[in-house]
């Protein structure tokens, strides 16, 4: 009982000194946040946006399998800069020979890739992500190149191999694309157009 009374005694005064005014806690010191590393986008990112931005008017034309001759029609092409300027969203509309057309297109550079996406999602039941690259355009003109897409057009998905140029001109208030799809089994549709922007 001695012991005890002997070590409650001895913890008693070190309790009051440590909750003593006199004695504060200490305090954290709060250290500033750190400031973000902010790296500049690649010039890429920068030049896709300027050469796609803006309302596109082009002439089209379309040739597919069954068709005796090229049908001509006027297409639209308006593009605005999203994500903080790192892309482009464009709304395609066009009144063709087979039917109204519509498609919605997501175009930007990928830093991790190096290479452009042209994603279009169309009225035509198509879903394709176009793997493109700068400097490779059409007839050798400053523009775009895509390796050949595997993909599928038509509510029946049928299966297409797609090769698409794009070249700018006139310091990019024109551009021309020629997209031809070769089908299976043979056979091939080209759509091609050329087109001047307002911006």
């Amino acid at each position: 009982m001695r012991k005890l009374l002997m070590i409650v005694l001895s913890i008693v005064p070190a309790t009051a000194i440590a909750g003593h005014p006199d004695h504060p806690k200490p305090q954290k010191v709060p250290h500033p946040p750190a400031k973000p590393v902010v790296l500049a986008p690649p010039a890429e990112v920068a030049e896709t946006v300027r050469n796609f931005q803006g309302n596109w008017t082009f002439d089209a034309s379309l040739k597919a399998p069954g068709m005796s001759q090229a049908s001509t029609f006027k297409m639209t092409f308006n593009c605005k800069p999203i994500a903080g300027g790192n892309a482009v969203s464009c709304e395609s509309r066009a009144k063709t020979p087979a039917g109204p057309f519509e498609g919605t297109f997501l175009i930007g550079y990928d830093p991790f890739s190096k290479a452009v996406h042209f994603i279009g999602v169309t009225s035509q039941f198509e879903i394709h992500d176009h793997v493109c690259h700068w400097n490779q355009g059409v007839a050798g003109k400053f523009g775009l190149g895509c390796t050949p897409l595997k993909a599928g057009t038509g509510a029946d998905g049928k299966e297409l191999i797609e090769e698409l140029s794009i070249g700018f001109h006139k310091d990019g208030k024109e551009v021309e694309f020629t997209s031809t799809s070769h089908l299976t089994g043979g056979g091939e549709i080209v759509f091609s157009g050329r087109g001047k922007v307002k911006r």
